[in-house]
This record gives C-alpha cells, structure tokens and sequence, in this order.
C-alpha cells in the first residue's frame, strides 16, 4: 500500500481567496460583524465588487443577487448583507455607492444571469 505524504499548514490566512478589490469579510470584521460566513459560502460572493453592477456604480439589490444564484427570494434580507448596505450606500432609493467603493467599468466579477434555452415542447411549463 502506498503512503501518500500530505502536510496541512494553517499559518497566516485560512481565508484566501483568489481575486481583487476589498473583501466581504474585512468590511464586515471591521464593522464587528462576525456570523455570516456560512452564506457567503452558499451563494459564493466573497468581494465587494461581486455585489456591485457592471457599470461599477451600483450595489446590486438582495432580490438579484439571489435571483443570479439561483436562491429562492423568500426570506429576509440577511444582517451582513444590509451592514453592507448601510456601509456602501449613498442612498436606498438610487442604490448608487460611495465614490471608494465604486469599480471601473465594465466590473468583471458581476455575477451574470444564466440563460436557459426556451423548450420547443408546449406540454412543458416554462
């Protein structure tokens, strides 16, 4: 039987995560919210600008960003997720955020909508 050598080091950041820009993690430590990795991890956003438009001036709402992740919109809005609000925003109602969180356009880390082809087949609801 073969011995395979395996060595596990968690020195330093367990945390890291490939990419750019400021993390969800760090803006919400700062601002001393703890309990939120669990969903982050379910709909897989780890950086600001993943919750930001294509056009870099925008936070997305809590509706779309579920609607991207294919998530059920029922619910509340989670507590990180409105901290990030709270933080980010210059206003509710136009969504646009502050001048240092803003990214350059085109933002590539926005999530897309997946498109599903439409079934020629009338018997199937769509």
């Amino acid at each position: 039987m073969k011995e395979i050598e395996l060595e596990f080091s968690f020195e330093g950041e367990i945390w890291n995560i490939p990419g750019d820009g400021l993390t969800i993690r760090e803006v919400l430590i700062e601002l001393g919210c703890v309990q939120f990795t669990k969903d982050l991890q379910k709909l897989n956003v780890f950086y600001i600008n993943q919750l930001i438009d294509q056009n870099g001036i925008n936070l997305l709402s809590w509706q779309q960003l579920k609607a991207v992740r294919n998530v059920s919109n029922r619910g509340r809005t989670m507590k990180w997720f409105r901290t990030i609000e709270k933080t980010t925003l210059i206003g509710q109602e136009s969504r646009q955020i502050k001048d240092n969180f803003r990214v350059k356009a085109p933002n590539q880390r926005t999530p897309c909508l997946a498109t599903t082809r439409v079934s020629e087949d009338r018997r199937q609801k769509e």
